[in-house]
Parts: structure tokens; C-alpha cells; sequence
């Protein structure tokens, strides 16, 4: 599979497509001349091929712009990801579309899926290194470290859940290998990744604090997030809590399985932000507390999705049927 860089979705293919082309077009003036002034000379010119001129340049300038975008020109050709970090839900999609998949649905069914595997990635989504361009003018909020290490293992279950759900044979087999490619992608991301926020807590924990007049409150929120600044994660240990995680997620089958799930994570989550802080720490149930409620927003987001996809499963066409 190769990227497509115009590709932004198959419900904008499929309207596309729909659309006849300016070549397909009945013009009422097709052939016709018209006489036109230049530097004081008089031509004549074909609007039928002016019309198509300035079609062909459109064509190449958005071409162009794809081009620009600092993602594309530092994507990794063997990383297919890479072309997508702020929407890899796209490749997905164009995958599905390439394959068919999407042609006995209707717009309302393909809209449905679609959003599905955008609400899957969407978290993941947020840890893209550069900016580049927007295609749909949505700000990602940036995740914090452990929330993506969560995301990453939920997000990989929920698009295997997906295939098992909706596809099969040879659909399936190569949306399946597309998994192992996301799981790749971001994994190596997250080796090394650390939020704006979490940077910032980690630069000032090795700052010598001056003796600036706090409040209680500050003194305290200081004296937290300065621990959890200073707190540091081999490789492994983030490999590890990620496997921990996919262990979790792996066996859901029903609403009451995520439920479960899920309170189990944020234990996890917890114990693994927290290690560095004993719980005889006076600081050690207020960092609890920052981190429950820097992470909710992601367990919100975790649950919707895979509701989604139970939702899909009543209103879409599944493998069992």
C-alpha cells in the first residue's frame, strides 16, 4: 500500500466521485471565442481551454501544498504511519477504501466507520513531533506519557476488536498487518516521549528553588510535581507497563469487560506514575489525585470508543452475519 497525500477520507472520495468532472461538463460556451485585450493587442481565446488550464494548475498546486507539509517530507519511507501522525485513522481508511470495503455501505454506514477508527487513533494522534498541516482544523490535546502508554494498548485492542468485528479474509489479513505497523510507529515514540507539561516539570525539579513566598497550596503542588518531575522510566519499564496494559485490553468482549478493564488500568497508571514517591509521602495521594485528574480525559475517550464500536456492531454488518 502507498500513501495517497490527497486522500482525506472515503466519504469525501465517494462524493468525489460523484461529481462529474470538468471535462464531463456540458459547457454552454465550450468552443466559443471570445476577444480579449493585452498590452493593447487584441486575442482570441477558447474558454473551454481556459477552463481546463486553470484546472490543471489547481490540480498541481494542491499537490504542492501536500508536498510542504514537514511531516511528509520527514515521514520514513518503511514507516507507513509516518506520512499520517496526526490522523493515522486515514490509513487505515484508505486501505479499507483501496480494498472495497467500503462499497456495499451507505454514506451513513461509511460515515460510521470512519469515525470509529478516528476516535481510535485520535489520542495516539496528539503525540505527532511536528505540527504540519491540518487537514481538519482539529487541535489534538497533547497526551501526557502514561496516558499514552494506556492509549497505545487500548487503542491497538480496540482496531483489533474492529477486524474481528466487521472484516475477513484477505480484508482482514492485511488490516491486521496494518495493526502491527501502528503498533510499531508508536511504540517508538513513546520510547522517549515526555509532554510539554512533563518536560517543564522535569527541567524545573533540578532547579534550586528560590525563596519565593507560597502559599500552602503552591508549596505543596510545588513539592509534588517536583517529585514526579525527578522520577525517571527505563525502556523497560515503559515496555512493560505497555504489555501490562495489552494484557488488559485483550480479552474485553462486552461493556462490563471495559468496565473492569479500566478500573484496573488506573491502578496500574497510578502505581507507574507514582513509583518514585512512597505512600508514606505526605505528597503521595495529592500526585494521585494530579494524575487521576490529568487522565480522566483519556479514560473518557478510551470508554467512547469502545462503546462505538458495540454501537457499530448493532447498526453495521459483521462477519457473523
Amino acid at each position: 500500500m502507498k500513501i495517497d497525500l490527497g486522500y482525506i477520507g472515503a466519504m469525501v472520495a465517494r462524493n468525489d466521485a460523484r461529481m462529474p468532472s470538468i471535462y464531463e461538463i456540458k459547457n454552454p460556451l465550450a468552443g466559443k471565442q471570445v476577444e480579449v485585450i493585452r498590452n493593447g493587442e487584441a486575442y482570441k481565446i477558447t474558454l473551454s481551454d481556459e477552463i481546463k488550464q486553470v484546472q490543471g494548475l489547481m490540480s498541481m498546486t494542491v499537490e504542492e501544498f501536500f508536498l510542504k507539509d514537514i511531516n511528509i517530507q520527514n515521514a520514513d519511507p518503511s514507516d507507513i504511519f509516518s506520512y499520517r501522525p496526526q490522523d493515522q485513522w486515514l490509513v487505515f481508511s484508505q486501505y479499507l477504501h483501496e480494498s472495497k470495503y467500503f462499497d456495499s455501505l451507505s454514506d451513513e454506514e461509511l460515515k460510521k466507520v470512519e469515525s470509529i477508527l478516528q476516535h481510535i487513533t485520535d489520542g495516539m494522534d496528539s503525540l505527532a513531533k511536528y505540527v504540519g498541516i491540518n487537514l481538519f482544523g482539529i487541535k489534538k490535546q497533547q497526551l501526557n506519557s502514561y496516558e499514552a502508554h494506556l492509549e497505545l494498548a487500548s487503542s491497538t485492542a480496540a482496531l483489533q476488536h474492529f477486524s474481528d468485528t466487521f472484516l475477513s479474509g484477505d480484508v482482514k489479513a492485511g488490516f491486521d498487518q496494518l495493526i502491527q505497523d501502528y503498533v510499531r510507529h508508536n511504540t517508538k515514540k513513546l520510547m522517549d516521549y515526555q509532554s510539554v507539561e512533563e518536560r517543564f516539570y522535569a527541567a524545573r525539579a533540578k532547579i534550586k528553588p528560590l525563596n519565593a513566598p507560597l502559599t500552602y497550596e503552591q508549596s505543596r503542588h510545588l513539592s509534588m510535581t517536583n517529585k514526579l518531575g525527578k522520577t525517571i522510566y527505563t525502556h523497560e519499564e515503559i515496555e512493560s507497563v505497555i504489555k501490562n496494559y495489552q494484557e488488559m485490553f485483550k480479552d474485553i468482549k462486552n461493556e462490563e469487560d471495559l468496565s473492569s478493564v479500566l478500573l484496573k488500568a488506573k491502578e496500574q497508571l497510578l502505581a507507574f506514575v507514582t513509583k518514585g514517591i512512597s505512600p508514606k509521602d505526605a505528597d503521595y495521594q495529592l500526585a494521585k489525585d494530579f494524575v487521576t485528574q490529568r487522565s480522566d480525559d483519556t479514560f473518557k475517550r478510551i470508554e467512547n470508543y469502545w462503546k462505538m464500536i458495540w454501537q457499530g456492531k448493532q447498526e453495521l454488518h459483521t462477519v457473523d452475519e
